[in-house]
């Protein structure tokens, strides 16, 4: 069975409605105050998820996009290589005109998966986008350029995410280990707040993104195992099978190895797909204050897993 672009129309990718809020504001002022705030910033710092936490979570989101965009690009040549050997095999070597039909409507199918792939390689670099941004504004003492540059990319990502179903006023002089814990308090809770703001967003992005890849695990399993087929028979069998020896028998060894090792990468895409779920269970961690070392740890692991995925694909 053929798994076309089309059939995307079948996936579930619900949507929610998305929305924008204001930047989160914690003025500063220079008097009896300040100790006031102070205290609650203690307070504030000591309660909820860290900024540690909110960076881990940052970093894996960048890692997995990254290792997505390879999966995508490895996606990309496979199903190219996977066409083209279908049209060599049903290649009939005598009639032009049915040859001809095959070769176009191959290759139209071809250019619609293209243009889904480039659309999910944009989509990606947007969600990619957004965690850096979100990494800067766990690291910046100054939040507000950072909190709106992932405003605008959040915006930008939802708008985006329609296609597949069709700063605070500065703090001026704060002394001493007051002014350091105020800052951390500005820094989380814009965190709180960017998350919070984007909660749907960013959660239906995600879930796109693990659907996506279920669809694409279909698409892959079933590519690599033509791809091994039909290589498998012209490469090994036909030569073997043949009244002579084989010829360049060390090549034939080596061309053997090679294409039955493809069950191993088909046996792996699971990995991509347990990737993009533990992210989106990392997020609502997050969201709870429950992300846990031993969870991102995990989380850590299994995008490490689906980046060596990509790797051998692309090999």
């Amino acid at each position: 069975m053929d798994y076309g672009p089309d059939a995307l129309s079948q996936v579930d990718l619900g949507m929610s409605n998305r929305n924008a809020s204001s930047y989160f504001e914690l003025p500063l002022k220079f008097d009896r105050r300040k100790i006031l705030f102070g205290g609650a910033a203690i307070l504030l710092v000591g309660c909820g998820a860290s900024i540690s936490e909110y960076q881990q979570f940052a970093q894996a989101g960048t890692a997995y996009a990254a290792a997505l965009d390879k999966l995508l690009e490895a996606t990309g040549a496979i199903l190219l290589d996977a066409s083209s050997e279908r049209l060599l095999a049903n290649d009939t070597n005598s009639d032009v005109q049915e040859d001809t039909k095959r070769y176009d409507r191959i290759t139209d199918l071809d250019e619609r998966w293209l243009v889904l792939l480039r659309r999910m390689r944009s989509h990606t670099s947007l969600l990619k986008r957004y965690f850096d941004t979100l990494y800067e504004l766990a690291t910046s003492d100054a939040p507000a350029k950072a909190q709106a540059a992932a405003a605008k990319i959040g915006t930008e990502l939802a708008n985006l995410g329609v296609l597949f179903r069709t700063a605070p006023p500065t703090a001026g002089q704060v002394f001493g280990k007051v002014g350091e814990i105020v800052i951390k308090a500005q820094i989380r809770g814009a965190l709180r707040a960017e998350l919070e703001t984007r909660e749907k967003t960013i959660r239906s992005e995600m879930k796109i993104q693990e659907e996506l890849l279920k669809f694409l695990e279909i698409k892959l399993t079933e590519d690599l195992k033509q791809v091994q087929s039909i290589k498998s028979d012209r490469y090994l069998r036909t030569p073997y099978i043949a009244l002579q020896p084989v010829e360049k028998s060390e090549g034939w060894v080596e061309k053997r190895k090679e294409i039955r090792l493809i069950t191993f990468r088909i046996d792996e895409l699971d990995k991509a797909q347990k990737a993009a779920s533990s992210l989106l269970e990392a997020f609502e961690a997050l969201l709870q204050n429950d992300l846990t070392p031993a969870r991102a740890a995990e989380l850590l692991a299994d995008i490490e897993a689906f980046l060596k995925l990509t790797q051998r694909l692309n090999a």
